[in-house]
């Protein structure tokens, strides 16, 4: 009988007859991989998915509970928000170094010691006795998470070969949005029933569970290079000075302090103080926008690809701050959820966004530009929890007011506008031979924003002629093929 092959990463064995006997390393976790007939790569993709999950699930399900959590060792408004954000700055700290350090030590070993970072976080958090010892808690969260996750999708892109890296990716990716969508509602739910500390038990689990994974049936590829790789400062320089990255960097800042200023702190707040709403009603609303958010993923990135980027991040940023605008204002726990759950549709659209920061970054520093995206990211994450907790701190009477959301649609309304400045290269066609000193040098077509002017019309012409030519070029070979196959026919 054949045998299925052994699990990527799994010792083998040869018996007296030389059959391949497998060590089932995952078999107290992953029985069902572990027998699978699956290709090694794909088991190892799925493997590599699990452990992506455990830690989104872990991550999401304390979210419900952070405020009435740090409440129960005496935090205000402000220290709430800061132990929230804090978990943003730890991952600021790592998140432009990583890339290096991946290079130097391999992705697999980083990948350990963030783990070993978040369980470390988890076991800290859930036993903290001070205030100060729950914000250091999560400042090393956000350094294991930084960790984890870069170095994860950097070891996902070295086990998966490029004919099926798109389908293996989306496994993982897929995995995330589960424990995203999931988490909130799951902690929340279990919060109301087993205490505050619960959810912090489960996120121990699920990393306890996580770590074996990464450190015995995972392994890296032998080929993948380990170099003394230095953190370049020079490439961060140029990406600075270029405005139409700044916006969009602009544009992403907007979106996380909203994001996670908003709905991870201002609404938990909200909820608890004007509405009496319960930790397992407020899990299943962030969970609700999760999935709405979720939703709208493929649609958008489909349709920003044939109509541009900056339509949909000028609708995320204008319709997420008219939710943010009604929040504050609403009367019961009911019109909360809908508010929510919009709110949560309206931060999806701005999904294309890291496409556009791709479309627009200079070839040679691409990877550095996602850095930097990322960089921007965990900066407003950051930052957005602590200045709204400061200032529903500063304004509050005896119930939440609504200063600190209506600040933050001042902001995204502000950049709203800067970003129509932006330029969106995903409009018009244009011959790369009549750009002159542009950041883009490919050989095939680059797209630009359409001025309207005599050049881009030109340009157009000047398209629609090539393509023509070819089509007709295509058809004629294609004709003469055909003659050329009815003649081999006919010939005796």
């Amino acid at each position: 009988m054949p045998t299925t092959p052994p699990p990527y990463g799994a010792k083998v064995t040869r018996s007296k007859h030389n059959s391949i006997q497998r060590i089932p390393v995952t078999l107290y976790l992953l029985p069902i991989l572990d027998r699978a007939k699956m290709h090694p790569e794909t088991r190892a993709v799925s493997v590599l998915a699990i452990v992506f999950l455990f830690h989104a699930l872990g991550r999401n399900v304390i979210l419900p509970i952070m405020t009435p959590y740090a409440r129960q060792l005496g935090a205000s408004e402000a220290i709430v928000g800061a132990v929230i954000g804090v978990f943003g700055l730890g991952r600021v700290l790592f998140d432009l170094p990583i890339g290096a350090m991946v290079q130097k030590y391999g992705a697999k070993r980083i990948m350990s010691i963030g783990l070993i970072t978040v369980l470390t976080s988890s076991i800290l958090a859930v036993t903290a006795f001070e205030l100060w010892v729950l914000i250091a808690a999560r400042l090393l969260e956000g350094v294991g998470a930084s960790l984890f996750y870069i170095a994860g999708l950097a070891l996902l892109a070295r086990i998966t070969s490029p004919e099926k890296r798109g389908r293996l990716m989306s496994i993982t990716s897929g995995m995330v949005d589960i424990g995203i969508m999931s988490g909130p509602a799951i902690g929340g739910v279990v919060a109301e029933f087993y205490g505050l500390s619960a959810p912090f038990y489960i996120y121990v689990l699920l990393s306890v569970a996580a770590i074996p994974l990464v450190v015995y049936p995972l392994r890296e590829p032998e080929d993948a290079e380990k170099t003394g790789a230095k953190f370049n400062l020079g490439i961060f320089k140029e990406l600075l000075v270029n405005r139409d990255l700044l916006l969009v960097n602009l544009a992403t800042f907007a979106i996380f302090v909203s994001r996670f200023g908003v709905m991870y702190t201002g609404v938990s707040i909200l909820a608890y103080d004007n509405l009496g709403v319960s930790k397992a009603a407020l899990g299943g609303m962030l969970g609700l926008a999760s999935v709405a958010s979720f939703i709208l993923l493929y649609p958008i990135g489909y349709l920003s690809d044939r109509f541009g980027r900056k339509p949909f991040m000028f609708m995320a940023l204008c319709s997420s701050a008219i939710v943010v605008f009604l929040m504050p204002r609403v009367t019961d726990a009911n019109s909360l959820a809908i508010a929510i759950v919009i709110y949560g549709a309206a931060i999806g659209v701005h999904g294309p966004t890291p496409a556009w920061f791709t479309d627009l970054a200079p070839t040679h520093a691409r990877g550095s530009a996602m850095g930097m995206y990322r960089f921007v990211n965990d900066i407003g994450q950051a930052l957005g929890p602590i200045m709204v907790g400061i200032l529903i701190e500063l304004t509050r009477t005896d119930m939440v007011q609504p200063f600190p959301f209506d600040f933050i649609v001042v902001v995204q309304l502000a950049i709203a506008v800067l970003i129509i400045k932006a330029r969106d290269p995903r409009f018009s066609f244009q011959n790369p031979r009549e750009q002159k000193g542009g950041i883009e040098t490919a050989n095939s077509y680059q797209i630009h924003e359409s001025s309207g002017s005599l050049n881009s019309v030109q340009s157009s012409k000047s398209f629609l002629n090539r393509l023509w030519l070819q089509s007709k070029n295509h058809v004629t070979t294609a004709t003469q093929e055909e003659a050329n196959c009815s003649r081999k026919t006919k010939a005796p």
